[in-house]
């Protein structure tokens, strides 16, 4: 193990897991800055949560590359949901 910590990483998971009633309250808002912060930051928003971020912002977030591998190689692509069609909040959810 490094003794400067200098190759060493953290995640520290915050969650909040009820909306304020107060005004002028924006949890869409709220959840895109953090989800922005993450990405600028080498972060990721954990996948048990919904999330706002677009299928670009996703992949900007996530290295996707080995799970399209292993969807196509096991024939999954049609059989299930995408882990982000499941967890992604849209205008028509």
């Amino acid at each position: 193990a490094p003794k400067n910590g200098a190759d060493v990483e953290y995640y520290c998971d915050v969650g909040a897991w009820y909306v304020p009633q107060i005004k002028p309250y924006n949890s869409e808002k709220a959840v895109k800055s953090m989800e922005k912060w993450g990405i600028e930051h080498r972060g990721y928003q954990c996948l048990y949560a919904h999330t706002y971020l677009s299928k670009e912002e996703y992949k900007q977030m996530f290295d996707t590359k080995l799970y399209y591998e292993n969807r196509k190689k096991w024939k999954a692509e049609d059989a299930f949901p995408e882990v982000w069609d499941k967890v992604t909040i849209t205008k028509n959810y």
